[in-house]
This record gives C-alpha cells, structure tokens and sequence, in this order.
C-alpha cells in the first residue's frame, strides 16, 4: 500500500533530495524497519503521515508532469525549422498553450489553397491528352501561321521590288531617293526572308503533326503538366513558408505566456516540498 520507492525514484528523476530531518524521511525509515511478524500483521501510519505521504506523491507527480511541459515549451520558443514545428505539432503542444482562432483560421486557408492547387492538378492529369489540347490550346496553330507567313511573304515582295527597281532597273520612281530605296530593299528583303523560312518551317511542323499525332500530343501533355507541376510546387513552397511562418510566431508567442505559467506552478510545487526535498 504505502512504496516509498515510487517517490523516491520520481525524486530522483527531478535531482531531488530527501531531507533527513523531514517527515518524510521519518516515515520511509518507519516503513523500512518495519518487520512483520506473520502474514496478517500490517504496517499502519497515522492520519499525519498518511496525508504526508499521499500529498507528497502527488506533488512530485504534477511537478513530473510541469517540468515535461517546460521542456516542451522552451523547445516551442525556439523553432530553427518546418521539421522542428512538425515535431512540436506530433507532440500536441497546442493542446498546452491558447492560440489565437483567427491563426488557426489563417493556416486552414493556407491549407486549402494548397490542398486546391493538389487537386486541380490531379484533375488535370486524369484528363486524357487530347481535352488538354484543346482546352489549354497546346497545338501551334500551324494552320493560320502558314496563312500569315504567306501574305508576308506576298507583301514583302513589293516594297523588295520597288527598292531594287530603283537601283537595277531602267524604272525609278520619283518619292524614292537613294537612301530610301536602300532601307526599302533591305527591309522587304529581310521580310521575305524571315517569312519565306518561318513559312517553310510551319508547313515542315503541319506534316510532323499530321503523321506523328498521337507522339506530339503526348509530348506536349506531359511539358504542360510538369510546367503545371513545377509552378504549382513554386507557389506551395511559398505558402508552406508562409504558414511556417504564422505557425511559428503564434506557437513563440503563446508558449512565452504558458512558460511564465508553468515556471510560476513549479516554483510552488517546489515550495510544498522544501519541508521534506532539497
């Protein structure tokens, strides 16, 4: 009924030690002289030593339990890193300390943009290739572009033609002088052959499309959706610190105000023990 070895253990592991001028310590020598002479003979302590006994066992055992949350407390003040948060977050210290609602709230927001983004790109990968094509436009649009590139290049033979008649031919033109019909030539020049060369080119990327389809399609799916997912990891990564951040403060803050508490609770645990511990 009455293991004094319990208290002193719990004493021990708080680097506490017995006073042997205490009631205390008289009351473990009384257990530990005590020889009973047959089976039903037991050790009987007064109302006094009872208390003593039982008020002290339970005074080591919230002062256990206070300097455990202090541990946990100053480990809440000091937080380097999100996995140092996280293993705040494993060990329950909200359930310790008060945080502002109006945080808890900022943080769920956070991690449902979060979780959001998470899903949206889910739903864009179980999308098959060819609605993503069509719903994010990822095919070139060879087609007009052969049609631009043909009418620049129609038109870029004019102002080619009326600079080279100028110098070339017997045919001059009077709003032309020789500095005009330079830029003129060069110009329309540069034109034709821009447009002659990206004309060429959208007509080269029309026939790959029509005989490699299926390949082109893929290969402009999966860049789109690793595009997605790298910008979508970007901004996940700054909301994560964002939330690292909030958490951080709010978790500093309050475990300052409940480490005050705690300090203050174990400084009077303490005193009700200093008639029997030192």
């Amino acid at each position: 009924m009455f293991n004094p070895k319990l208290i002193l253990n719990a004493a021990s592991e708080l680097d506490l030690s017995v006073k042997t001028n205490g009631k205390f310590y008289q009351i473990v020598k009384k257990i530990d002289h005590f020889k009973p002479k047959n089976k039903e003979d037991i050790l009987i302590l007064d109302q006094i030593e009872t208390d003593v006994f039982y008020t002290i066992k339970e005074v080591l055992r919230q002062l256990l339990k206070v300097r455990m949350t202090i541990k946990l407390l100053k480990s809440g003040i000091e937080i380097p890193k999100i996995e140092h948060l996280n293993k705040l977050k494993d060990l329950k210290i909200e359930n310790l300390i008060d945080i502002d609602q109006s945080i808890t709230l900022k943080v769920h927001e956070i991690l449902s943009i979060i979780k959001n983004k998470e899903k949206f790109l889910q739903s864009l990968k179980n999308k098959d290739n060819e609605t993503l094509i069509n719903d994010f436009n990822l095919m070139p649009q060879t087609t007009l572009m052969i049609l631009i590139m043909f009418v620049f290049l129609i038109v870029s033979i004019i102002p080619l033609y009326l600079g080279f008649s100028y110098f070339f031919l017997s045919k001059q033109y009077s709003f032309f002088n020789e500095t005009t019909a330079f830029w003129t030539m060069f110009l329309g020049g540069l034109t034709l052959l821009f447009s002659t060369i990206s004309f060429f080119r959208n007509i080269y990327i029309k026939m790959k499309e029509i005989k490699d389809k299926q390949k082109i399609h893929m290969e402009l799916v999966t860049n789109f959706l690793i595009k997605r997912e790298k910008n979508m990891n970007k901004k996940n990564l700054k909301l994560r610190i964002k939330q690292f951040e909030i958490e951080k403060k709010s978790i500093q803050d309050a475990s300052v105000l409940k480490l005050k508490e705690m300090l203050s609770e174990e400084t009077s645990l303490l005193n009700d023990l200093r008639n029997n511990f030192t």
